[in-house]
């Protein structure tokens, strides 16, 4: 039997200084059944021409005649993937060797997994590590409903958008990235992604996530993110198979904003200076 393919996604866009590494690392990967996706999203800077050098078989690289806007390019990418499995790269993280290795296993002997997600470390715009952040201290198969609603009391638990792999297939069901979104456009799919099956969970740190002011997630003011979680709670109640009472909502919203002031303050003294483990 073949080993399942997995398509990296990586949806591009301004990575001109950061592309090479972020694409080294997918080339790099342990596991070998692999097709890189690139979706540039009609960069003004050299990112695109970047991407054109590489030579590898195993790329498929696109540019979009018109800007898509971030949601937009992220399921374009999903367009051109062709995997059992899929794994989003972005231009400005970086996956360790192991990262599809080790994720795909844990699926391929769980079939009723539909997501995995590992620890991770988080980066300045320097390289320099700001923290490693754990789930939980050991690998884990976990009832996805479960740890959705988990995640949805506490935080994006499953983490960035490059530090999750997904089975194609279940977009049929949960569908694609809600456009609405700014800040939790990934966490919003993990949560409906997750309610169909089991979630797998590998406690090695896999990926590097760049906490910089080009990211999304950093620059958004607090008001912004608080109408961004209004519009997740409106998604997740027009989802039929998502179950929200007023006490998860009365919950989540409690503890978002805690943690939403906490995570603005966090990145404006921190997102640029390197922090002891």
């Amino acid at each position: 039997m073949n080993t399942p393919l997995v398509s990296i996604c990586i949806p591009a866009y301004k990575n001109e200084k950061t592309i090479v590494d972020s694409m080294n690392s997918a080339l790099n990967q342990t596991y070998r059944n692999i097709e890189i996706v690139i979706v540039d999203d009609k960069s003004p800077d050299k990112t695109f021409e970047i991407l054109q050098s590489f030579n590898d078989p195993r790329i498929k690289l696109y540019r979009n005649e018109q800007n898509l806007g971030m949601c937009g390019n992220w399921n374009k990418c999903l367009d051109y993937a062709t995997g059992k499995y899929v794994h989003y790269l972005h231009g400005d993280d970086l996956l360790f060797p192991e990262c599809i290795e080790k994720k795909v296993k844990l699926a391929e002997e769980n079939p009723d997994i539909v997501l995995v997600f590992s620890a991770t470390e988080i980066i300045n715009s320097n390289a320099q590590t700001l923290m490693i952040r754990r789930y939980k201290s050991s690998d884990a198969v976990l009832d996805g409903k479960a740890v959705s609603y988990e995640s949805l009391y506490r935080r994006n638990i499953f983490g960035e958008p490059s530090n999750v792999l997904f089975k194609r297939e279940i977009l049929g069901k949960s569908g694609l990235f809600c456009s609405e979104l700014k800040y939790a456009t990934d966490w919003e799919l993990w949560l409906r992604i997750a309610y169909f099956g089991k979630v797998g969970y590998v406690s090695d740190v896999l990926m590097k996530y760049r906490v910089s002011d080009s990211n999304v997630t950093s620059s958004l003011m607090l008001k912004e993110v608080l109408e961004d979680d209004r519009i997740m709670i409106e998604q997740l109640k027009k989802f039929g198979e998502y179950r929200l009472s007023f006490f998860r909502i009365f919950v989540h919203k409690f503890v978002f904003r805690l943690r939403a002031y906490a995570r603005i303050i966090y990145m404006k003294l921190y997102s640029n200076k390197k922090v002891d483990k």
